[in-house]
């Protein structure tokens, strides 16, 4: 990925702006900007104007046609929540912005049911 530096637009530096001073790590605004800009490239306009419809479309695509890996899909999800606040409004109300891919993990060191007392 291009460092966010150089496709800042208007909405990215303000984007990455407010993470910086959220002290988020350099490589989380690449990614959270790069998708921001992925998502301005699907609608072909600004995120800015974007409706909550909008975001879904993207989102399907994400899954259906690109066939993105659910790290990346979650760091799209993520990075439009942020790109929202930059842009004057928010998403938080509106239930498709939730959507986070649940992955099952188990936790190290867990009780097996060969090592459960009986």
């Amino acid at each position: 990925m291009t460092p966010w530096q150089k496709r800042a637009t208007g909405l990215t530096r303000r984007m990455a702006e407010d993470m910086q001073l959220r002290n988020f790590s350099p490589k989380t605004i690449d990614a959270y900007t790069y998708h921001v800009g992925r998502f301005a490239e699907f609608l072909g306009s600004s995120p800015e104007h974007a409706t909550p419809e909008d975001v879904r479309s993207f989102q399907l695509h994400l899954i259906n046609e690109r066939k993105v890996g659910w790290s990346s899909f979650n760091q799209a999800v993520c990075g439009l929540r942020r790109a929202r606040p930059a842009a004057g409004s928010s998403y938080r109300s509106e239930p498709q912005s939730r959507a986070v891919a649940r992955t099952n993990r188990r936790m190290s060191g867990s009780v097996t049911r060969a090592s459960a007392p009986r």
